[in-house]
């Protein structure tokens, strides 16, 4: 960074050689303009702002160095004067450190006289820039103390230290507020926030005043101050296209960002009345998705027993999973999801319960695999933590059906296994009976299971019914026992368990 240097003097010659023959960047200086007499400097620095340093001669028409030192100093302008003066203007250099120049140089200017003043100034401007940044902080500190204060409605514990904040325009007599939240969210998670504070914003022009910090939650508060002439209608404008704004820039910088904004309030006494309406707001948002805007509208608190109704959902969600029903289980989480969103007085703190319950109800209506479901949703003493970092309402909802369709996953493996068991059973049964007369229904019987079912899940199981596989298997031991030349065909049908020697000669 260098620091910004204004060139006077009447002398066009000695103009142009300043200008060209100095390498003021590495001293550590940039020239923004010149000025041929004091008036012209002034009215630069009237329309371009306050430079660092005024390099001017003392003798000049219409306004002297001088003159313009006097003016600047009763202009409120704290820039360093350096003067360019001859031998025979000596007692003009004593009235200019008089008036607080910095130092002086002699015409005919030397090179290095000029250098190693200058480089003399840098380092006065250094120490000056180091002390004004401890400065800043320390009132930056206590304008934030004060804030946070006043947020929480603890104005009578910091009324006489705002008295003498009076000078800052924050907290100036006459003043309306707005509170505003914002939640910047980068690559899922919650954005820096005083990187947004110290680089995104910096520098940016807003249409509306306002000062930010943070709130324990983790929010961007920004506070929206104007003077109450400005009227509520207005503010509220401005406002609005002060987030637009803001939104804009995150968007550059990769975030998206969630925005609740609190009511206008008439005095900074009742700051915190517009804060917690901003909470009210951005809680709001998290229905609404990433980028949502909310502004604050009365909310009632819901009754006891109001929220109940996604009782009807977990008896259906149930149904569905231990069915092993995926598509019914995400349309039922859908229909689910979709009715917070309507229900105008749920908050996100009554979505992270309701679907605790769902969690603890399904992990207690299958009590077989209870243990993994709690591996799939984490320990329940985390759960909480993991469900509320979500920022948005479908990113909820999407981490809850992944959640889901993981649970109906091990249950059907479950439900694989035990019918691999069954299956297996009624093979061992085959095995041992099937030269009497055995069924399905006589299987079913021993088993005190139902014959419908069970041939259902033997044909899954095996790929063929139980008739084809107890034929098969009787066929099989006929080749056997047929390989003995003693032994008649008839013999073998009965001996296999076929009642009718035809029946087994046209089977074989």
């Amino acid at each position: 960074m260098y620091y910004k240097l204004l060139i006077v003097d009447d002398e066009k010659t000695i103009l142009e050689g300043l200008k060209t023959v100095v390498d003021w960047n590495e001293l550590g200086f940039e020239i923004i303009g010149e000025a041929s007499n004091g008036i012209e400097a002034l009215s630069f620095i009237h329309n371009n702002g306050c430079p660092d340093a005024v390099l001017a001669d003392i003798r000049m028409p219409l306004m002297d160095g001088l003159e313009l030192m006097k003016c600047a100093r009763e202009e409120g302008y704290n820039f360093q004067f350096i003067i360019l003066s001859g031998y025979d203007h000596f007692e003009y250099v004593q009235k200019a450190i008089e008036l607080g120049a910095f130092n002086y140089i002699l015409k005919p200017t030397k090179l290095d006289e000029l250098k190693e003043k200058f480089k003399a100034l840098k380092e006065k401007l250094d120490e000056e820039q180091k002390k004004n940044i401890i400065i800043q902080k320390g009132f930056k500190s206590i304008e934030e103390n004060c804030l946070k204060m006043l947020l929480n409605d603890k104005y009578e514990q910091i009324e006489s230290e705002l008295k003498n904040l009076r000078q800052n325009e924050l907290f100036s007599e006459g003043n309306i507020y707005a509170v505003s939240l914002m939640r910047p969210i980068l690559e899922e998670r919650l954005g820096n926030l005083i990187e947004i504070r110290e680089n995104v914003f910096k520098d940016a022009c807003f249409p509306c005043n306002f000062i930010t910090t943070a709130d324990d939650s983790g929010n961007l508060v920004i506070v929206f101050y104007t003077n109450e002439l400005v009227g509520p209608d207005a503010f509220d404008k401005n406002i609005e296209a002060t987030i637009k704004d803001m939104i804009g820039l995150l968007h550059k910088a990769g975030y998206h960002a969630r925005v609740g904004i609190g009511n206008i309030v008439g005095n900074i006494k009742e700051l915190h009345i517009s804060y917690r309406n901003a909470v009210l707001a951005i809680n709001k948002s998290f229905f609404a998705g990433r980028d949502a805007v909310v502004k604050y509208t009365k909310v009632a608190e819901p009754k006891p027993g109001s929220l109940d109704f996604y009782k009807e959902y977990e008896t259906r969600l149930i149904s569905s999973i231990e069915q092993g029903d995926k598509d019914e289980a995400f349309k039922i989480i859908d229909q689910l999801f979709n009715e917070f969103v309507s229900v105008e007085l749920i908050q996100p703190e009554y979505v992270y319960k309701i679907c605790i319950e769902l969690i603890l109800a399904i992990s207690r209506s299958n009590k077989n695999i209870s243990a993994s479901i709690e591996e799939v949703f984490d320990e329940r003493r985390i759960i909480y933590n993991r469900i509320t970092q979500f920022e948005t309402l479908e990113q909820l909802k999407d981490w809850f059906k992944a959640r889901i369709s993981i649970v109906i996953d091990i249950i059907l493996d479950m439900k694989d296994n035990t019918n691999n068991r069954i299956v297996n059973h009624i093979k061992k049964i085959i095995s041992r009976d099937y030269q009497k007369q055995i069924s399905l229904i006589s299987i079913a019987n021993e088993l005190y299971m139902n014959p419908d079912y069970l041939s259902r899940l033997f044909k899954k199981g095996v790929g063929k019914s139980f008739v084809e596989y107890l034929t098969e298997y009787r066929i099989e031991k006929a080749k056997q026992l047929l390989r003995d030349v003693s032994c008649k065909s008839y013999e073998v049908a009965y001996m296999v368990g076929f009642n009718e020697p035809s029946y087994f000669s046209k089977v074989f």
